[in-house]
């Protein structure tokens, strides 16, 4: 499964044409007794992608191992059950090293999981199956970003709601972030 995330995820015409603009990060990930395993990844697209979302803006990918064990929940997370102090390990990546080492790529220190604020229910892919997800770069404070739900959701499968060992998640953005 790995590798077919960094196929779909290195895969794409690159378009030269303008700047980098635009990064997008996702996240598939199991929760154990343990903690937390899983794949994070980030995108980034040129000038352009936020109009029309094709490939074709595409310019490059950084895929990173993730691990972590519970942790302190942070100020912010709001209704977070759980939270997990993660590190991240680059595994692959096409991008050039200006964007591969910059801290906001490999500053990423947690993240929990909680409720989906209200402001951001219409965006919900699986209403009143998806979980919030927050993110931190501190350990201190964490904002949400996006949505944790079921990989099974995305092939119709019946799945236990919440957040249960074992079973492989996806964590979707509710934004890009604008470079």
């Amino acid at each position: 499964m790995l590798t077919l995330l960094m196929l779909v995820s290195l895969s794409g015409c690159k378009n030269t044409d303008g700047p980098t603009a635009w990064a997008l990060n996702y996240a598939t990930v199991t929760s154990t007794a343990a903690g937390v395993e899983g794949v994070h990844i980030w995108e980034f697209f040129t000038e352009g992608w936020e109009k029309k979302r094709e490939e074709e803006y595409y310019e490059c990918a950084v895929v990173q191992t993730l691990t972590g064990e519970s942790g302190v929940i942070p100020q912010g997370c709001t209704g977070c059950q759980y939270y997990y102090s993660i590190e991240l390990t680059p595994q692959d990546a096409d991008c050039d090293v200006g964007i591969t080492n910059d801290p906001a790529i490999t500053g990423v220190r947690g993240f929990g999981v909680g409720s989906v604020p209200t402001e951001f229910a219409e965006e919900d892919p699986y209403p009143g199956q998806s979980l919030g997800w927050y993110i931190s770069f501190d350990d201190a404070t964490a904002v949400f970003h996006g949505f944790i739900y079921a990989e099974g959701l995305e092939r119709g499968e019946a799945t236990q709601p919440g957040w249960i060992n074992n079973q492989p998640y996806t964590l979707w953005p509710a934004y890009a972030w604008s470079l």
